[in-house]
């Protein structure tokens, strides 16, 4: 089962993924801090990790 918290960091993970600044995404998940926005809400999926690497080669 999925707990409701997780939902918090899937969105800030979308954000991010989506490149919404990641102050605005601190605020509306109410954080004092975005240490911890990024380094605790924050993820970097597989598909986004495939994504920078084939960017990545076509700047070569």
């Amino acid at each position: 089962m999925t707990h409701p918290h997780t939902l918090r960091h899937t969105y800030a993970t979308r954000c991010y993924e989506n490149g919404v600044d990641q102050q605005v995404v601190q605020k509306l998940l109410g954080h004092s801090t975005l240490v911890m926005t990024t380094d605790l809400y924050t993820h970097v999926s597989e598909e986004k990790k495939k994504e920078e690497v084939a960017e990545l080669k076509i700047l070569a």
